[in-house]
């Protein structure tokens, strides 16, 4: 049986991309209080000038102190409020709201190990505490204790039911662990107490995307930026699902108006990324390398650097990064497929082996991985080792694999990382982009949704040797064993040098139980394999 957290972990991960944004300060300021709607430029002015006389004739005014900080918090000015707050906090007198304005003003500035020094969860007033706690719990999810974010982002709806911002909070995390049913809850809950909010319709648009309403989304951020035209994480939101609904110069058009507004690493990869997906490789890995520095801060960058250097021919560097990628996450197989190949092309069928291995051990129903290891074990000599990985296959009963919601520690800073896996595996595979989503379904044994992708393009499509052989491993993997060898026949009768149709075929033979017939058709891809 496939070990299912271990397969989905990689994307449960990377789905953090959303909402590590907001771990920068442009991101940030969509997380801050607002001012008062009804207070003009003249009215936060005087009332500043009141305060800062009032702490002139007594600069131990605890309530000054907090106010001037809330009113700071409001004009963004987030160090000068965190300052404010220590000063209310000053003395043996406590002080439950300071110790909340400062636990906000730590977090906007992502300030988040001093945040967990100095502001620690206790027993404040209800509503003190539940900010106080949010603000720690968000910091913990973003510095990847998962573990630790969830009990205390409970902790702040359960102290103040009436926070809007609680409940988004909360949200956020239920939406990384895929949690979707009780996120929609808490927005709508949210959105009862706040009906105005942008803030609540940009979360919600998060949660559009994991649940698979990319349309949906996309409006919900179109929604934020006419709002707030600035705000980054709705940009790069709707960029990011762009690029998944295919309208790349509509992507390109946002990135280019968000770049010149703020040259953030995600900006820079995303615009790369819809380079790589427009085939301009060469220009999309010069975009890419400008956001290089910040790698360690988003891993996926390794990954399409070491596609696009694969798609350069610069397969030295591009197993340098893939490998950087792939000790980040282990668990995504495109990776360990793209490594495989490379070490298969340097005449090291070991290193294939090595590393294919335990993606065909995790998940049988990945037809190119089992594919690739069939021609690995060729590659080296074992033949027999062909055969009995497919004896294997042909004995086990298909799993469908379900997404497990148990976030670990891969971080990224925008989008959607569901979306953007598929995206980097259509650049891989730039001549026939489309074959990713029932690739996709397969890997994932929904059978009956790959079938109705693959039928669907296989009939517009007669003469694609890959698109034919999509279809033919959906027919392998359903069982159908006659449809599947008519299919993959058909891709060698014209095109005798597609090896995948080739080793399928051998697939079906052995299924089948026609060992003399495979292994025939073994000896004869021996000089190809």
């Amino acid at each position: 049986m496939p070990d299912l957290t271990r397969i989905n972990n990689a994307l449960l991960m990377l789905a953090t991309a959303a909402f590590l944004l907001t771990a920068l300060p442009a991101g940030h300021a969509a997380d801050a209080p607002p001012a008062q709607k009804t207070d003009t430029a003249a009215d936060l002015a005087r009332r500043e000038t009141e305060l800062r006389n009032a702490l002139k004739a007594n600069p131990n005014n605890a309530e000054a102190h907090l106010q001037l900080g809330r009113l700071n918090l409001d004009k963004g000015n987030w160090t000068a409020a965190a300052s404010e707050a220590r000063a209310a906090r000053s003395g043996n007198t406590r002080n439950d709201e300071a110790d909340g304005l400062l636990a906000t003003a730590l977090y906007l500035q992502s300030k988040y190990d001093v945040l967990f020094r100095e502001v620690e969860p206790g027993q404040r007033e209800a509503r003190a505490e539940s900010i106080v706690r949010m603000n720690v719990g968000l910091a913990h999810l973003y510095t990847s204790q998962f573990d630790r974010a969830e009990p205390l982002l409970r902790d702040a709806v359960r102290l103040d039911p009436d926070s809007w911002r609680a409940h988004i909070a909360l949200a956020r995390l239920l939406i990384l662990q895929r949690k979707l049913p009780e996120a929609r809850e808490l927005l709508d809950a949210a959105r009862a107490l706040a009906p105005t909010e942008i803030g609540i319709t940009r979360i919600t648009a998060e949660l559009l995307r994991a649940e698979g309403d990319t349309a949906g989304a996309i409006a919900a951020f179109s929604k934020v930026l006419e709002t707030n035209p600035t705000s980054l994480p709705a940009m790069a939101g709707r960029v990011d699902a762009l690029i998944s609904e295919n309208k790349l110069s509509e992507a390109q058009r946002d990135v280019s108006v968000a770049l010149r507004q703020n040259n953030h690493s995600q900006l820079a990869f995303l615009a790369a990324l819809i380079l790589a997906r427009q085939d301009k490789i060469a220009e999309a890995d010069r975009v890419l390398m400008t956001a290089y520095p910040a790698f360690h801060n988003m891993p996926i960058g390794y990954y399409l650097e070491g596609v696009l250097r694969y798609r350069l021919g610069r397969f030295e560097m591009a197993e340098f990064d893939l490998a950087k990628f792939q000790g980040k996450q282990p668990d995504v197989p495109g990776v360990a497929r793209l490594r495989a190949d490379i070490a298969l092309n340097r005449k090291d069928p070991a290193s294939a082996i090595k590393l294919l291995e335990p993606v065909v051990k995790a998940n049988p129903a990945d037809q190119s991985a089992v594919t690739d290891l069939a021609r690995a074990y060729l590659a080296s000599g074992q033949s027999d080792q062909v055969l009995q990985l497919y004896e294997q296959l042909a004995a086990a009963s298909p799993e469908k694999v379900v997404a497990a919601g148990d976030p670990a520690g891969l971080l990224m800073i925008y989008g959607d990382a569901y979306g953007d896996i598929l995206e980097i595996e259509k650049v891989i595979l730039a001549k026939a982009p489309d074959v990713v989503m029932p690739m996709t379904e397969l890997r994932q044994g929904d059978l009956t949704k790959a079938s109705a992708l693959a039928e669907s393009m296989a009939g517009s499509a007669p003469n694609d040797p890959v698109i034919q052989n999509l279809l033919g491993s959906v027919r392998l993997a359903q069982k159908r064993l006659p449809e599947a060898e008519a299919i993959f026949r058909g891709v060698l009768n014209k095109h005798r040098d597609f090896t995948p149709a080739a080793f399928n075929l051998v697939q079906v033979l052995v299924a089948e139980q026609r060992q003399d017939e495979a292994k025939e058709m073994l000896h004869d891809l021996a000089p190809r394999g």
